[in-house]
């Protein structure tokens, strides 16, 4: 689980806002999480699709992050890495 990591973050860097893009199965779960100030659920196969990946990537930058982290694996990077 990446819980662990989710509150060394949120320790490290009480001031930080801390958006979590999760797969839509867990948003319950998260919803609930004190680490993650704000959670975007997602399908996993929409990634897959261009016109998905480049709605994810367009919310995500309107955020105007200062660090992405990928705590899982790379299927999420892939399509978003071209833009």
């Amino acid at each position: 689980m990446t819980l662990p990591i989710m509150h060394a973050l949120r320790r490290d860097w009480p001031e930080a806002t801390i958006v979590r893009v999760i797969n839509h199965r867990m948003t319950e779960f998260f919803e609930s999480c004190p680490y993650c100030d704000q959670i975007i659920p997602f399908d996993r196969e929409a990634p897959k699709r261009l016109s998905e990946a480049r709605k994810l990537l367009r919310r995500l930058q309107s955020l105007k992050p200062d660090i992405f982290i990928n705590l899982h694996t790379p299927d999420m990077d892939r399509p978003l890495m071209h833009y």
